[in-house]
């Protein structure tokens, strides 16, 4: 039996891979976070995954939100953020950049994020919790107990650190 070995974690940063048919690294991140929060303004990106954990954590299916479709089309600007995050995470590391040592500023809510787990795990939980919120099973039946609080909390507290930083990051394309 071969050793099982990491992927590269370029390869979870697929889905702007997707989005933007280039090299996510080659993205600014920045620009990123801008564009999927002129999409999608902060509130109402709240207010659409507070929905979203409901329906996951419904025993049926109970998106309130328009179509099956719109709850795909939400989950993959949610797996862009988690993944913008995480390359500004990079930029960060590699320029000295925004990281106050303050626990509540914006860069230091994105690096705690991704210390409390790892990217893979991060887009892990939210294929699962996905497949509760589109499906008649609950994402407590495929997530470990343990783990559903912790994602909604971290995520809660992604968004407006992700928005802040968006909206104080360079100006770019």
């Amino acid at each position: 039996m071969a050793a099982r070995s990491t992927p590269d974690k370029r390869y979870y940063l697929n889905r702007l891979a997707l989005e933007h048919e280039c090299d996510p690294q080659s993205l600014d991140p920045y620009w990123v976070l801008q564009q999927l929060f002129s999409d999608v303004p902060l509130e109402e990106m709240q207010e659409l995954f507070s929905d979203f954990c409901e329906a996951a954590i419904a025993p049926a299916y109970i998106w309130k939100s328009k179509t099956p479709g719109a709850l795909v089309r939400f989950v993959e600007e949610l797996e862009q953020l988690i993944e913008g995050c995480f390359i500004l995470m990079a930029w960060f590391k590699t320029t000295k950049g925004p990281i106050s040592r303050t626990d509540e500023s914006p860069a230091q809510v994105v690096r705690q994020f991704f210390k409390a787990k790892p990217l893979a795990v991060w887009k892990s939980w939210l294929h699962s919790w996905q497949t509760g919120a589109l499906s008649a099973c609950s994402v407590a039946e495929i997530v470990e107990p343990e783990d559903l609080l912790p994602f909604v909390q971290w995520m809660e507290k992604l968004f407006p650190a992700a928005a802040a930083l968006a909206a104080g990051g360079k100006k770019s394309k």
